[in-house]
């Protein structure tokens, strides 16, 4: 079965310096008969807590808050996937 290796980057500047701010991501993989997502460290800096829940559709959806001044917000979302036949 194939097996994907996949990083995922989001990199946001700001022109200054953002004191607090509240985000919502949804990069986590759907798993089903045919898509299992095996790793999936989700790297943010700052390090903030991030809480997931699932949403109406049964999403992971993950929500954090980073309260130190920041001129930037970069995610790094790694995700090792294995396919199976349909």
């Amino acid at each position: 079965m194939p097996h994907f290796h996949i990083l995922q980057r989001t990199h946001d500047s700001y022109s200054g310096l953002v004191i607090d701010s509240v985000n919502q991501i949804k990069l986590y993989p759907w798993n089903d008969e045919i898509q299992n997502g095996k790793e999936h460290p989700v790297n943010i800096f700052h390090q903030p807590v991030v809480h997931t829940i699932k949403d109406y559709f049964g999403n992971t959806t993950g929500f954090f808050k980073i309260v130190t001044p920041h001129s930037k917000l970069i995610i790094d979302n790694l995700i090792e996937v294995e396919m199976h036949p349909p």
